[in-house]
Formats: C-alpha cells, sequence, structure tokens
C-alpha cells in the first residue's frame, strides 16, 4: 500500500475502533453484566474492512452471516455438557464406569465450536475469518448468550456504516463491493459467481472498444482512399 492508502486505513480504524470503545464504556456503565459488548471482536474485521477492502471476505454480509453462525454454534455447543477434563485423552483413559454421566470433555467442546464454525462458513458460502473466534469464545463462556449476540449484531451495524462513510469519502475506495454477491445455494457454489461475471463483463467491453477503434481506422482508410482516387 502507499502512505496515502496506509493514512486512510489509520484514521478509519482508529474512528471506528475509538466509537466502539466508548459504546463498550457506555454499557459497561449503564446496563447490567449480561450486555457484554467487547471491541476486541471487530479487530481483525477493521483489518479486512480497510486494508483488504476488496476482500469478499470483507463485505457486509459476510460479516453479519459469518457472526451469527459461529455464535450460534457457540452458544449450541455451550449448552453440551462437559467435565473438567482439559486433555482429551484423560477422557479415555477414566474407567468406563467414571465415563458414564462426565460430560464431553471441555478441549473437544473447543475444538468441535471451532472446526463447526469453520466448516459451516464455507459450507453456507459466507466466509469471514475473524469471526471463527466467536464459536470458541461462545462454548468457553456460559455468561455469554442471545444478549451477547444481540451485541455483536448491534456492533457489526456500527462498523458497516461507519466504514461505508469513511471509505466511500476517498476517491481510492469504495464499501461495500457487492452486498449480496456469493451465491446461497448450499453445497457446491454456481460456477459464475459476480466476480467471473464481472471479468467477462470487462472482456466484452475491451473487445467492442477494439472493435469500435478498428472499424473507425477503417472508415478513416476507406475516406483517405476516396479523397487520393479524386485527386
Amino acid at each position: 500500500q502507499s502512505l496515502s492508502e496506509s493514512l486512510i486505513v489509520l484514521t478509519g480504524v482508529f474512528c471506528v475502533m475509538l466509537s466502539l470503545v466508548n459504546i463498550s464504556v457506555l454499557f459497561q456503565r449503564h446496563c447490567s453484566s449480561w450486555w457484554t459488548f467487547d471491541p476486541g471482536w471487530y479487530s481483525s474485521s477493521l483489518c479486512i474492512l480497510f486494508a483488504m477492502t476488496a476482500a469478499p471476505a470483507g463485505q457486509p454480509t459476510q460479516i453479519v452471516c459469518a457472526h451469527i453462525w459461529c455464535a450460534l454454534v457457540g452458544y449450541a455447543f455451550q449448552q453440551i455438557p462437559s467435565n473438567d477434563l482439559d486433555h482429551f485423552f484423560d477422557y479415555w483413559q477414566a474407567p468406563p464406569e467414571q465415563r458414564v454421566g462426565m460430560g464431553l470433555p471441555v478441549a473437544w467442546k473447543r475444538a468441535m465450536s471451532v472446526a463447526v464454525g469453520v466448516s459451516g462458513q464455507g459450507y453456507l458460502g459466507i466466509m469471514h475469518p475473524p469471526a471463527t473466534g466467536l464459536a470458541f469464545a461462545f462454548s468457553n463462556n456460559p455468561a455469554w448468550g442471545p444478549t451477547t449476540i444481540l451485541m455483536i449484531l448491534l456492533g457489526d451495524l456500527i462498523m458497516v456504516i461507519m466504514s461505508m462513510v469513511i471509505l466511500n469519502v476517498f476517491q481510492s475506495k469504495q464499501y461495500p463491493m457487492f452486498w449480496f454477491g456469493y451465491d446461497w445455494t448450499f453445497g457446491r457454489r454456481k460456477s459464475e459467481d459476480r466476480w467471473s461475471r464481472c471479468k467477462k463483463w470487462r472482456q466484452k467491453m475491451r473487445a467492442d472498444t477494439d472493435k469500435e477503434d478498428s472499424e473507425v481506422v477503417q472508415c478513416k482508410t476507406q475516406s483517405f482512399s476516396i479523397e487520393y482516387d479524386n485527386v
């Protein structure tokens, strides 16, 4: 990136993160502990938004849907009974009669929540890598619940709106690149997504331009030939 683009990133990330931090302070002062809001949730997302603005993983649909998915996955694994075994080998070494009613080892819950979060994002076509940390955090924190998911969506709304305002001020930036650019048919995505269609459109425009230039040259050549014949 050039120095000017880096300054845009610096300014944008600072303004958005400062707003999120101030909102977090307000909730800590005036709301109960159930309304958890952590601005650190968005630090990695801001990196993609401002430093990799054109990346599909940083578009609004990807951010919101991936956050919701990973939060729900982590919350679901949070409901599974667990035990205090930190190492999954301890579960297998325990006698069979002690395994009954022990619940799922904590290490398994954490690993499975992240695995389901990542694979689900890929399957649904809503990849946003920073969101995966929510699956781990929700499965590991019993205090986080539906109200926390609402706070995450509030932070998403603030982050996306502020990013749109800041980035679109500059001529060299555009955000979002698309709203619903991924095909949402489950499983295998269509062979032509938005980016391939744009590429073909650019190729067609280039071919049309070349054709027009060729026709102009041909017309000038014919005109010159007619004038030469008249002379």
